[in-house]
């Protein structure tokens, strides 16, 4: 593999400081043609990283209900035991 120079070793630290401002900006709820605008990048970009966030959102809110929902029913069937 050939050495890095320097200039390439910024470009990749640019780039990822960008994609952490993006999802920092998503997370925060800032509308994704804001965090267009400031990060200075695409739209596409932009949009692959904010689903990313979302979806995992939903995820998490899904496997928490049906957590929440699997405790009301054990506890349920614990006092129909009783």
């Amino acid at each position: 593999m050939p050495p890095r120079n320097e200039s390439t070793v910024k470009d990749d630290t640019t780039e990822l400081l960008r994609d952490l401002l993006i999802a920092q900006l998503g997370m925060a709820g800032v509308p994704q043609s804001d965090i267009r605008q400031i990060a200075k990048c695409d739209m596409n970009r932009v949009n692959r990283i904010v689903s990313l966030i979302e979806r995992a959102r939903s995820r998490d809110k899904l496997e928490r209900k049906t957590h929440l929902t699997k405790r009301k029913t054990t506890r349920k069937a614990r006092e129909r035991v009783q």
